[in-house]
């Protein structure tokens, strides 16, 4: 019986200490300062011209919020069978356009993992084809109404060109706007380079490498 005893001790003991204790600690959700950093209601119809005649337009939008994914204290990605520990559910608020030749133009404000930083994110997206397709996918900080460049972003090498009180794109003044650039590394042709970002009026142009330029008509 004794014997039986000093065995089983390092049993419990590392079955107590593999015991995975996770606890809900909340909803994370975004202010509605945090929000007003995206103008749109999701039911704009958004025209975009180019200097030949051309137009783009964007329809059929929403704007929605969810809460997921969870984010956990002690994630994992290499191994989804770890304990996660104690966890929030974190707000994502979403807007979308669809344009008729396939192309989309999205807006996501996302929250960044509480255990490890206190940080708020817009991703921005634009695509459309015409004889092939272009598009463009950014991250960047959102802090006060303001965005400010991401060093860790998962989306290459996206940073801000320039802020403006005021900008003509087109025959068209738009305020308070980012010029936002995005460098990749191989086929630039097939990448939109530039994405004007109004915080009155969302994507008010887009550029691609070739200098074609875009912009909002109405």
């Amino acid at each position: 019986m004794l014997v039986f005893v000093i065995l089983s001790c390092p049993i419990f003991i590392q079955c107590h200490k593999n015991e995975c204790k996770s606890e809900y600690l909340g909803d994370i959700r975004f202010t509605e300062t945090d929000l007003k950093i995206n103008p749109y209601t999701g039911s704009e119809r958004l025209v975009f011209m180019d200097s030949i005649g051309d137009s783009l337009c964007y329809i059929s939008g929403a704007r929605y919020s969810g809460y997921g994914p969870l984010i956990y204290e002690h994630y994992d990605p290499q191994n989804p069978d770890a304990c996660w520990g104690d966890y929030y559910k974190a707000e994502r608020n979403y807007t979308f356009f669809n344009e008729v030749n396939y192309g989309t133009i999205s807006v996501e404000l996302d929250i960044g993992d509480p255990f490890k930083e206190n940080k708020k994110y817009i991703v921005l997206g634009v695509s459309y084809e015409k004889v092939q397709k272009w598009y463009f996918e950014c991250d960047f900080v959102v802090d006060s109404l303001q965005l400010h460049d991401n060093p860790t972003s998962i989306y290459g090498t996206a940073r801000i060109l320039g802020y403006n009180d005021s900008l003509s794109i087109g025959p068209n003044k738009y305020y308070s706007v980012y010029t936002l650039i995005h460098s990749y590394d191989t086929n630039p042709q097939e990448h939109l380079k530039i994405v004007y970002y109004s915080l009155n009026k969302g994507i008010v142009g887009f550029k691609t490498y070739q200098e074609h330029l875009w912009y909002l008509s109405n």
